[in-house]
């Protein structure tokens, strides 16, 4: 392995001493999220964190491993991700419910993150600018504050830590030169990266094939693509084995829900594959857009994208484009025998990457529970970034450009770091407390009945009880398929002394889902309460 990376120009500038830019990147990670350490807990964090009981004592460390994420806060989900558990177990034990040490635990691994992603970069371009330029915007960009603000979403950060260090073990042990008991250690290493990767989050069952592009691209250099794919292939099945033991287990004795854990109910979305797949090719659209200009950035944008049943709808056939396009030139450029530079390698690399870490989220395999959500580009950014910054290393190169000195090389990344710290210290503000969040969500996504009961129930904390009701009905009136709106407004109803409104609405919740039992228990209650006990006794 390299120990000391190449630069581009001689002297003493920044990127001459080695050190400095791991100290850039931790701070431009706390530049741009330290506001966050003040910010509420809310969304699934409440779930998560504050109602679990399990991350409270370590007798329950064993079920982390056993049961889905909420069964300490007495509900079922559809997740399963020990390693969060475990993590969250950890920082329960020194601060408790202290929101700020979450953030923190946050903001400490996105810097991780960056780290590594540096790293890396240093192995595969050897130039410590454009290792930086994409480590410093895959720090700062925008559309990474869903992973980052948001405590419960610490499994993404996880996720592409140990995935990260896995990698990076593997490229350890194909290119240095290292005795027969180093290799076994660090090879362990790497495999155990690997298990804490996927038991942090489940997309990251794409790990194998990111070691397998990395392979392929820059550690293996027969010049037959043949050999170069069998060699590549071979050096990840220990990892491919590992992703395919757990999607194994997921759907057998860690099959929680039923369907794998990752819908909910059958509808034409779930049961309908070409619908899935026309559906993606819009999605592939929209977080391509989101990555370039991510503006604006909101959680329910699932509600904005219908289902796709036809392929020649407009929007599909531009996804088609821009998706075909991006394989095209991938395989194009795999194939270019004067692609010899490492440097060039990052964009056919980087187009794989992205196109790599969609493949769980894409829905065209496996239905999951929605269409997209921003997060999704928290590991594929820097796919995105590698094949940009391969795109310009390329054209300096065509224009003579690569001798220029350091200061003007960063000068145009530089601008667009600064825009990004901006823009995301704003969009942290969005995520302050709930109903800051919602009410800026639901400017956007005014269709999501979710995201109004939630902001309803933010409104009732603070005893604003007419807009909690309004906004009840708006959700009810948007999208009646939650027996909880109705159960949270009848809870209302009965809080204000109106107990035939309080009725009504906890029966319809029981109309809806006949298991609810919170209405039911509510209900009874409200009979006790009125002396009614031969009702009571019936609910």
């Amino acid at each position: 392995m390299r120990q000391t990376p190449r630069v581009h120009s001689s002297g003493s500038s920044l990127f001459s001493r080695p050190n400095i830019p791991y100290f850039i990147i931790v701070g431009f990670t706390f530049l741009a999220y330290a506001n966050i350490v003040n910010n509420s807990l809310f969304l699934d964090d409440l779930d998560f964190i504050v109602e679990n009981s399990y991350i409270r004592d370590w007798h329950y460390f064993p079920k982390f491993f056993s049961q889905h994420m909420t069964a300490g806060a007495g509900k079922v989900s559809d997740y399963y991700r020990p390693m969060i558990q475990v993590m969250f177990l950890i920082g329960y034990s020194a601060w408790e419910l202290n929101p700020m040490g979450y953030h923190l635990l946050s903001i400490l691994f996105h810097a991780a993150n960056g780290l590594l992603l540096y790293k890396l970069l240093l192995q595969i371009t050897d130039s410590t600018p454009a290792a930086l330029i994409i480590a410093l915007i895959f720090i700062a960009h925008p559309a990474q504050t869903e992973s980052v603000a948001s405590a419960s979403a610490l499994g993404i950060l996880l996720g592409m830590f140990f995935g990260l260090t896995a990698l990076l073990g593997h490229w350890d042990i194909m290119s240095a030169r290292h005795s027969t008991f180093q290799k076994i250690f660090i090879a362990c290493i790497s495999y155990l990266a690997t298990i804490a990767s996927i038991l942090s989050k489940e997309t990251m069952v794409v790990l194998p094939g990111l070691i397998f592009l990395t392979s392929f691209y820059f550690l293996e250099h027969s010049e037959s693509l043949l050999v170069r794919f069998k060699k590549s292939f071979l050096s990840s099945l220990p990892y491919l084995a590992i992703g395919i033991a757990y999607v194994f287990l997921r759907f057998t004795v860690l099959n929680f829900g039923g369907t794998g854990n990752l819908y909910r109910t059958e509808n034409v979305f779930t049961s309908n594959w070409t619908a899935r797949l026309f559906t993606f090719m819009v999605v592939f659209k929209e977080l391509l857009k989101i990555a370039l200009w991510p503006s604006p950035l909101f959680m329910e944008r699932a509600t904005l994208i219908p289902v796709y049943l036809s392929g020649l709808s407009v929007a599909v056939l531009k996804g088609w484009a821009l998706f075909g396009g991006s394989i095209f030139v991938g395989l194009w450029l795999s194939f270019k025998k004067s692609l010899d530079s490492n440097r060039f390698r990052l964009i056919p690399f980087g187009i794989f990457w992205f196109l790599f870490c969609l493949v769980p989220v894409s829905n065209i395999f496996i239905p999951i529970s929605t269409t997209i959500v921003e997060s999704w580009l928290y590991m594929s950014m820097a796919g995105i970034l590698m094949t940009l910054t391969g795109l310009a290393s390329m054209i300096f190169s065509s224009m003579n450009l690569n001798k220029m000195p350091d200061r003007l090389w960063i000068i145009f990344p530089s601008a667009i770091l600064a825009l990004c710290v901006i823009k995301t210290i704003k969009q942290n503000r969005v995520w302050k407390n709930p109903t800051v969040f919602y009410e800026n969500n639901l400017k956007y996504a005014p269709e999501s009945a979710r995201f109004r009961n939630n902001l309803a129930m933010a409104y009732s904390d603070h005893k604003r009880n007419s807009e909690a009701i309004d906004q009840y009905q708006k959700a009810i009136l948007t999208n009646d398929q939650y027996p909880e709106t109705h159960h949270n407004l009848a809870s209302l109803y009965q809080t204000m002394g109106r107990l035939a409104d309080a009725e009504r609405e906890f029966y319809r919740a029981i109309q809806m889902n006949s298991k609810f039992f919170f209405s039911y228990m509510a209900l009874s209650s409200l009979y006790l309460n009125a002396h009614r006990p031969d009702l009571a006794q019936r609910v």
